[in-house]
């Protein structure tokens, strides 16, 4: 799935949306009602969506701290935010 994404938006967590960690996992929840086991790599750019990174910052420093080439990073980062938005774990800072 190849999306199209503006890189220069600026993603911010949901402020309802809470993360719990247990014994090296993370869960997210809105209310307690459901729960999502979440992988640690989504957890990291979940933490990363504070609202004044853009998007393309975000790549940059996935890329920097993996030693990744940006490029890729940002294919695979589109994807992941398009399922995040879908899901109401972000949104997007005007």
């Amino acid at each position: 799935m190849n999306m199209e994404i503006d890189f220069e938006k600026k993603p911010v967590k949901s402020k309802r949306l809470k993360i719990i960690s247990n014994i090296g996992s993370y869960f997210a929840t809105f209310d307690g009602s459901r729960v999502w086991e979440i992988d640690p790599a989504v957890n990291y750019v979940l933490t990363l969506c504070d609202g004044n990174r853009r998007i393309e910052d975000i790549a940059q420093e996935i890329a920097r701290v993996i030693e990744a080439n940006v490029d890729d990073v940002k294919a695979t980062l589109a994807n992941m935010l398009v399922e995040l938005e879908k899901n109401g774990f972000i949104e997007y800072s005007s």
